[in-house]
């Protein structure tokens, strides 16, 4: 039986004994998004399988079939909390619609969104770079969405910090003449930033693919 969404919010107000740049701070300690923040730091993300390094989440919306929730905003914010906990706060009636959809409800922290009415009865969860830091767990969020919500990913956004140098700008130039990033037969566009004539030490990227296509890669001397 779920609870009505005031008695769920007071809940998590109340449980959540952390004020909010502490209970910020703390997920992100957890959780090190070393390419976005800027800062240097040894700490890799280790992929679940343990071969090799894993990308860092820093957007991630996804969309899937509201399950038969009387109430679904109850309902969803019953399931997030029990996944990850207080990470994001409690959820508030925006009092409009988002992106389509008839009603939005925003979190206290990390700048997170669900909203739902219409769109064939789908619900939309958004999760921006500040709130996928606040994530405890990636692995319970993935089997919510994934597999018992069957959430259709529309965008994501990954980083990698290369500490060992070895992916730098100049070997994806490599891989892009070499036919490396072709999809289905067509070679993707690129474009280049920086000084490449007479590199100067201020840093170089490398853009394959555009944003608007809905796939693109940028490498960069993050460094310089």
């Amino acid at each position: 039986m779920q609870a009505p969404l005031s008695d769920l919010r007071n809940r998590i107000a109340g449980a959540d004994a952390q004020p909010p740049q502490a209970a910020g701070a703390a997920a992100a300690a957890r959780s090190p998004r070393t390419v976005i923040r800027g800062e240097r730091s040894d700490e890799e993300a280790p992929r679940s399988d343990g071969k090799g390094v894993g990308a860092f989440t820093d957007f991630l919306n996804v969309t899937f079939r509201l399950p038969e929730w009387k109430d679904p905003a109850a309902g969803f914010f019953y399931r997030l909390c029990e996944t990850v906990g207080s990470s994001f706060g409690v959820m508030e009636d925006q009092g409009r619609g988002l992106h389509g959809y008839r009603r939005s409800f925003a979190f206290a922290r990390g700048g997170a969104r669900f909203a739902f009415g219409g769109q064939y009865g789908t619900g939309f969860l958004s999760i921006p770079g500040d709130g996928c830091a606040l994530v405890p767990d990636w692995e319970r969020l993935v089997g919510l969405l994934q597999s018992e919500l069957g959430a259709r990913i529309t965008r994501w956004d990954g980083a990698v910090d290369d500490f060992e140098g070895a992916y730098p700008v100049d070997k994806a130039v490599e891989l892009y003449l070499s036919g490396a990033f072709n999809a289905g037969g067509r070679k993707p566009s690129c474009d280049q930033k920086g000084n490449w004539v007479e590199p100067d030490g201020s840093g170089r990227t490398f853009y394959v693919g555009k944003r608007q296509n809905g796939k693109l890669l940028r490498v960069y001397e993050k460094g310089k």
